[in-house]
């Protein structure tokens, strides 16, 4: 994954993971074993590494959002209640997800806890929303390097996806290939 941070961070591939790190994911039977591939994207960073994120994350985007109120200039909401148990749901939820205009390759962080940084993909957070967003405690925003938009997951099931530019109006950043 193409990395732009402003700093370099280190990430335990999926692979590496012990049984309880990877535990907390929450990730279905009918998603494991997950595919090498998309198991290559997936990583968990050190726990310096995670705070070090955070603190330049969070430094733009408020502690506590979306609860913070409305930062970004566009907001957009989705109420995920009911989703957990239907499979049609949460395919509605991942063509929401995927209908944001987030390129796949774009890499992101899912910001947990300060020691709690996943590192992967928005093509991974598309496809697996809901086993990184059953973890969540509180919220668990996502950003990529340009913090430039966020998109929170609430402990109160719903979705927030906050952008700085208009929605719907690509590319948001630097645009990939979609994988």
């Amino acid at each position: 994954m193409e990395k732009h941070l402003p700093f370099p961070v280190s990430a335990r591939p999926w692979e590496s993971l012990s049984e309880p790190e990877r535990d907390f994911f929450c990730f279905q039977d009918n998603y494991l074993p997950l595919h090498r591939n998309h198991a290559s994207k997936i990583g968990l960073l050190s726990s310096a590494d995670a705070a070090r994120v955070c603190e330049w994350a969070f430094a733009t985007v408020p502690l506590g959002w979306p609860d913070t109120g409305r930062w970004f200039q566009h907001e957009e909401q989705l109420n995920i209640q009911d989703c957990w148990n239907d499979e049609r749901r949460r395919a509605d939820v991942r063509q929401w997800l995927s209908d944001r205009h987030v390129p796949f390759a774009t890499t992101v962080y899912l910001l947990y806890e300060r020691d709690r940084v996943v590192e992967t993909n928005w093509q991974m957070v598309v496809r697996y929303w809901d086993a990184f967003a059953w973890s969540v405690g509180f919220a668990m925003v996502t950003v990529d390097d340009t913090l430039q938009w966020a998109c929170g997951f609430h402990h109160e099931e719903v979705i927030v996806l906050g952008q700085q530019r208009p929605p719907h109006n690509p590319p948001m950043h630097r645009t990939g290939p979609a994988v």
